[in-house]
């Protein structure tokens, strides 16, 4: 994999997020090390739309999608701003939550990353991360979710439900990632699954997920569920996956440690 990066894009998909996403606009921006922050609105009711608009006008980085007429979806979100991202040209792609949970100084040490790996999860449950998220039971099915999916998949990541994560552009191209039917949880353990699959190195990188600093969480029991249900299917299904492998990839966990994020303890 070429270790030359130059645009990243970061992609962050929204719904009903006025109270944050200014702030996280500008967070993102004042690293300086991304080309564009590409927000994928899920038709908000409240005024996400108009200040992400706003923050578009003042800086060509910014760039909105908003999603009219379909279904709300959380993935789907994603999908429509990885081909964005893509059809601009980005060579790196890092999704990212829209509340405030993730941090944006962590970006330019997934950049950093990316120069000797093919994917970044940003992991809460390797060594020198945590979990700040208040709601125990929350906490406790993405932990569980988690293991059972590196368990039942054999992929060596420990956060594979984390949705905060850096992606060579060429991986996602292999991975025909608009072929994905799931949701939540779902969706960020389908893509490391199917990265793995394809021969990509994973790297798990330390951070501290924060709770989300206003506004209601998108979880729902049901992404759980279907976590359960959707990866005893593609366990079975797994010999199906594999797409033609990635370039010099070498498939495995890249065994270089990070250093945790600044100001943990």
């Amino acid at each position: 994999m070429d270790a030359t990066l130059s645009n990243a894009a970061v992609v962050v998909p929204t719904f009903n997020e006025a109270g944050m996403i200014q702030a996280v606009v500008r967070r993102v921006l004042e690293t300086d090390v991304v080309s564009w922050l590409i927000v994928v609105d899920d038709s908000s009711t409240d005024d996400t739309i108009e200040l992400v608009r706003s923050l578009e006008r003042l800086d060509p980085r910014v760039r909105l999608i908003v999603r009219k007429g379909q279904k709300r979806s959380f993935a789907r979100s994603y999908v429509e701003g990885f081909r964005y991202a893509l059809d601009l040209g980005a060579d790196t792609l890092i999704q990212m939550d829209g509340d405030g949970s993730h941090d944006a100084n962590d970006i330019p040490r997934i950049i950093d990353a990316l120069r000797t790996t093919d994917v970044v999860v940003c992991s809460r449950y390797t060594a020198g991360g945590r979990n700040d998220m208040t709601s125990g039971l929350r906490h406790l099915l993405s932990y569980m979710g988690s293991r059972f999916s590196e368990a039942a998949l054999k992929v060596p990541v420990r956060d594979m439900t984390g949705g905060f994560n850096g992606w060579h552009a060429e991986v996602i191209r292999k991975i025909r990632f608009e072929e994905n039917k799931l949701e939540g949880f779902g969706f960020q353990v389908w893509l490391k699954g199917k990265a793995y699959s394809a021969g990509a190195r994973l790297t798990e990188l330390p951070i501290v997920f924060k709770e989300r600093e206003c506004g209601r969480s998108k979880f729902r029991f049901s992404m759980a569920l279907e976590v359960l249900v959707e990866v005893i299917k593609m366990r079975s299904e797994a010999s199906r996956w594999r797409p033609p492998d990635i370039g010099s990839c070498a498939p495995g966990l890249q065994s270089r440690q990070y250093p945790p994020p600044l100001g943990d303890d």
